[in-house]
């Protein structure tokens, strides 16, 4: 959990069918505000993810930290090169086990 706003950030993708064709709804909370981002997409690619973090960094700042699970989106090459640029350290959370990011969860 972060001590300030945008120290550290979890996103998760979820599905959603009512809001076909756009079903997956890519969300961010911001762990210490709580404050959560969410944006309508048809798939989670690394376009999305990227996508998603640009719209929740126009409203919550560039965060220190964002969590995640080891989602291919998450774990590919454009996404590395994302928070590289950014100087965001990506954490990934141990696979089936989402106690790691439980908030977002």
């Amino acid at each position: 959990r972060g001590l300030k706003a945008s120290e550290v950030w979890q996103t998760d993708f979820t599905l959603c069918q009512l809001l076909k064709p756009r079903a997956w709804l890519a969300v961010t909370v911001d762990t210490y505000s709580g404050v959560i981002v969410a944006t309508q997409h048809p798939k989670t690619d690394s376009k999305a993810t990227i996508q998603h973090w640009l719209t929740a960094m126009a409203w919550l700042g560039i965060p220190n930290q964002i969590k995640t699970d080891n989602g291919p989106n998450f774990v590919s090459k454009s996404v590395q090169a994302f928070v590289l640029k950014w100087g965001i350290t990506l954490i990934h959370g141990i696979p089936y086990n989402s106690t790691g990011q439980a908030i977002v969860e």
